[in-house]
């Protein structure tokens, strides 16, 4: 139910308790109904509040929630790169849920192919 909905719902329901007050005790059903909408007017504010503090602590609770798993995601990290770091068993850092690190390359497949003397330099800024 929209909130105007419901303002315009409180507004009209206080204009006819008003109304049926001011008649007095004229018809005496007319104060019977008068009271039980008293009482269930009484009832939607009361659930309308306790609505409102609901969402306040669902609010609360979705902060809260999102700021744990924000620190308990930073904390996996410091654990994965502690054991990249550490553990030099590849094996083991699957464990971690850490990819293993690719093998190195010898240092002379690094280099590249190996080049004649008399042969110019493909990019200048190379030996």
């Amino acid at each position: 139910m929209p909130k105007e909905s419901l303002d315009h719902d409180f507004a009209h329901w206080e204009k006819l308790l008003a109304a049926a007050k001011a008649s007095g005790g004229n018809l005496p059903l007319m104060e019977s109904l008068r009271r039980q909408l008293g009482g269930q007017l009484q009832d939607v504010r009361r659930l309308q509040d306790q609505r409102s503090e609901l969402k306040a602590g669902v609010m609360k609770s979705t902060r809260e929630l999102q700021s744990s798993r924000s620190r308990a995601g930073a904390l996996a990290a410091r654990i994965q790169a502690l054991a990249r770091a550490a553990i030099l068993d590849r094996g083991k850092l699957s464990e971690f849920g850490v990819k293993p690190r690719s093998k190195r390359l010898s240092s002379r497949l690094r280099e590249g192919p190996e080049r004649k003397e008399d042969e110019a330099p493909r990019n200048p800024t190379t030996r």
